[in-house]
């Protein structure tokens, strides 16, 4: 019983102390970070005199291991406290997820309490999210909390209010311009609660060439809305592709994911391909891919990476021979006679393999 009361006054010296910490485990590592505040230090310095050097190198992750070991109750309250006073620090870590959508590291203190509250008490966390999104000025933080709400409220009014969020993070221009590891796996949350209304301005991002990582991430947004409701983002991309030139290559992939047989992505389809605004690239971007059944795979907040089904995949590819075959001798599809004769090759080796 001693000894466990000791563990827990240690685990409270600690996480007070927490930036400290964090910055001399990280120092070799990174010239910043060094926490202010006379109040922290003087704690450290007066509770943690008797500590030894290993204490002293404790990292985030064994300090959640031993705040989960508190007493729940106990351990809630403390990470309320903390996250109440709004004190934070940096770590120099990005947010990094693991398997089971655990994260593994964390780039500052309140991030971390977050994600602690959460495995400790979700529906107090997800609360608390809620509160902390509207006075936030942190993108990590707000990746943090949309997952804590995401995971725990799921009614059409709680989708609707993530939805609004994500798209609040989506346009906000400061946190675009020099994206964290946090803003990027937020885009998550736009898959999680299908809000396909943003296809336009993920598009409009996909253009600008000037950022990267907010780039590749908006192309793996849409790709993965395509995927979860295909014959509304299908139907949207063939209407709206000469809007969006400049990735007309990209948008060809997706509209490869078709699945013929289903007759709204066909019609999609169809619709795409015979537009008089398809450029060679676009078709030949098309017709080496098709049908596209490449996945990335990742570790995401909320989301899980789709399965591929072999005996499906089969079937779709037969399918999809099939209406080739009827393509080449549609004279609507004439003019594309040499992206089909190219698809007609790949899909047969495929089907006859």
């Amino acid at each position: 019983m001693a000894m466990k009361k000791y563990l827990r006054l240690f685990i409270v010296l600690s996480l007070v102390g927490v930036a400290v910490i964090v910055w001399v485990s990280t120092r070799s590592q990174t010239s910043g970070g060094v926490p202010q505040g006379e109040g922290i230090a003087s704690v450290v310095n007066t509770e943690r005199s008797e500590a030894s050097s290993a204490v002293r190198e404790l990292s985030l992750a064994e300090r959640r291991f031993l705040l989960l070991e508190m007493d729940p109750a106990e351990a809630k309250a403390w990470i309320l406290q903390e996250l109440d006073k709004g004190e934070d620090f940096q770590t120099g870590n990005d947010l990094t997820i693991g398997l089971g959508q655990h994260l593994e590291t964390w780039p500052s203190f309140r991030v971390f309490l977050l994600d602690v509250l959460f495995l400790i008490d979700p529906e107090t966390a997800a609360m608390k999210s809620r509160k902390l999104v509207e006075e936030s000025q942190s993108p990590d933080e707000w990746a943090v909390a949309l997952r804590n709400v995401a995971k725990i409220e799921t009614g059409e009014s709680e989708t609707a209010w993530l939805q609004e969020k994500a798209a609040v993070l989506l346009r906000n221009r400061t946190w675009r311009s020099n994206p964290s590891a946090g803003c990027l796996n937020a885009f998550d949350v736009i898959v999680h609660t299908n809000h396909t209304a943003l296809s336009p301005e993920l598009l409009e991002l996909c253009e600008d060439v000037d950022q990267r990582a907010v780039r590749h991430a908006s192309f793996l947004t849409l790709d993965r809305l395509v995927q979860g409701s295909p014959e509304e983002m299908l139907s949207l991309l063939a209407r709206s592709a000469e809007q969006y030139s400049e990735v007309g290559p990209m948008i060809s992939n997706l509209m490869a994911r078709a699945d013929v047989r289903n007759p709204v992505q066909r019609e999609a389809l169809e619709t795409y391909l015979l537009s008089d605004q398809r450029t060679g690239d676009e078709l030949s971007s098309f017709a080496n891919v098709f049908p596209n059944a490449n996945y990335h795979v990742s570790n995401n907040l909320l989301t899980q990476t789709t399965g591929v089904d072999g005996v499906d995949l089969s079937a779709k590819d037969s399918a999809s021979l099939e209406l080739v075959r009827e393509w080449l001798v549609d004279t609507r599809f004439a003019h594309l006679h040499s992206e089909l004769e190219t698809m007609h090759r790949r899909l047969k080796s495929f089907v006859e393999r």
